[in-house]
């Protein structure tokens, strides 16, 4: 018996299996996914080891071999790969593909932990663990000035500081973050600010002043510290330390030394030894 002759014959199950597997076909065409970048699990991570100045063999011994040691006991990691060069240690950890999508995360989270308890050969070596590979860049914003209307370009005393600039980044990132799908924001570019304390060549020479007192005379100045709490019978009270460094001004007036007059001493500030402190980008 050939197909025709069966379909002929049988015609109400060969209708019934026409009429389900068009309906599998409506119900998958409306539920199939349509994404220009699909979704995909990544099942690796990266730790990075930075030790500026160690040599290949010490980043080896003391950081690359610790971290594998200890990332080789995770249930689920499959396969370890390292890298290790002058002054940085590089270990592909790779996860089992029978580890779930929704796992992955716990499994990245006992590789941090993992991490957390190797003891590394200085307190500035930190290993960084990086599994954000899967998010994908779908827009890039400018935020930029640009001249009124009818004038080639914008004048001095209307111009935005980089500052404002970020101030108005910093809004727009705040109502992107708010959308729908949208997992992070990151900002580039942005400049930061610095203080800057200077003074000519002739007149630091003159100075027994060293860039190494001048930082220490401004740490013990700058104090950012808590200042602990009082409780007493009217309620809690935060101490906070009045030492911290506000403006420009309370630099300039920072005392780096001490002359006397007889029986006077009289206290000498940055600004009273020709020292120029600038707030700049």
């Amino acid at each position: 018996m050939n197909l025709a002759t069966y379909a002929i014959r049988f015609r109400p199950v060969v209708l019934t299996f026409v009429l389900l597997l068009t309906a599998w076909g409506v119900v998958t065409f409306y539920t199939m996914p349509r994404r220009e970048d699909p979704e995909f699990t990544i099942r690796s991570c990266v730790v990075a080891t930075e030790w500026p100045g160690a040599p290949a063999e010490k980043v080896e011994e003391l950081v690359t071999d610790r971290l594998e040691e200890i990332l080789d006991g995770i249930e689920e990691v499959e396969h370890l790969r390292s890298t290790t060069i002058n002054g940085l240690s590089t270990i592909y950890v790779d996860v089992e593909d029978s580890v779930s999508a929704d796992a992955i995360a716990n499994v990245w989270d006992k590789v941090r932990a993992k991490v957390e308890l190797v003891k590394m050969p200085s307190k500035d070596v930190k290993p960084i663990v990086n599994d954000d590979f899967g998010d994908t860049s779908i827009l890039v914003l400018g935020v930029f000035q640009v001249p009124l209307e009818g004038e080639t370009e914008v004048r001095e005393a209307h111009k935005y500081t980089p500052r404002e600039l970020e101030d108005v980044a910093d809004q727009v990132r705040d109502v992107i973050r708010l959308l729908p799908g949208v997992a992070k924001v990151e900002k580039f570019g942005v400049r930061d600010e610095a203080i800057y304390i200077e003074t000519d060549l002739g007149s630091w020479s003159k100075l027994t002043l060293t860039t190494e007192t001048l930082r220490g005379l401004i740490e013990s100045r700058n104090i950012v510290l808590p200042g602990g709490s009082i409780d007493t019978v009217d309620g809690k009270f935060s101490v906070k330390p009045g030492g911290e460094f506000d403006a420009v001004s309370e630099i300039e007036s920072l005392n780096v030394a001490a002359t006397r007059s007889g029986s006077n001493a009289n206290l000498v500030s940055l600004r009273d030894i020709g020292l120029e402190v600038n707030r700049l980008y």
